[in-house]
């Protein structure tokens, strides 16, 4: 992993209140294949998130997760078409919504999924 942050510029005000300010780059910027889920989770806490959508819907050239979005989501936004449902990642609810839309369900949801199972096999009937 590189440790460069994705802001080696001068940000915009708002980016410094990213969650995404001081994680490595390589997390929203994944190559082909490799999975955005960390990329997004982080996303999915961000303070200024709404600011990230908007700037990343105003540039259509930029790569990577930007608001916990791809840049296919994000290009689905600008063509008016729904994007794929936002995945609460590190859920129960977001393993579900990963098998909803077919795909396998990233670590920290399989793991979320897999302690709410655990949980309710220990539940006293």
């Amino acid at each position: 992993m590189s440790d460069h942050t994705p802001f080696d510029f001068d940000p915009a005000p708002w980016m410094r209140n990213a969650a995404c300010r001081h994680q490595p780059t390589d997390l929203f910027f994944p190559e082909r294949g490799v999975s955005s889920a960390e990329a997004k989770a982080i996303c999915a806490t961000c303070p200024v998130k709404l600011d990230c959508l908007e700037y990343s819907l105003e540039i259509p050239q930029l790569l990577g997760v930007w608001a916990g979005l791809s840049v296919r989501e994000r290009r689905a936004i600008r063509l008016g078409r729904r994007p794929r449902p936002y995945i609460r990642h590190g859920t129960e609810t977001g393993y579900k919504q990963h098998r909803k839309v077919g795909e396998e369900a990233c670590q920290a949801c399989k793991q979320a999924h897999s302690a709410a199972v655990q949980q309710r096999k220990n539940r006293p009937t």
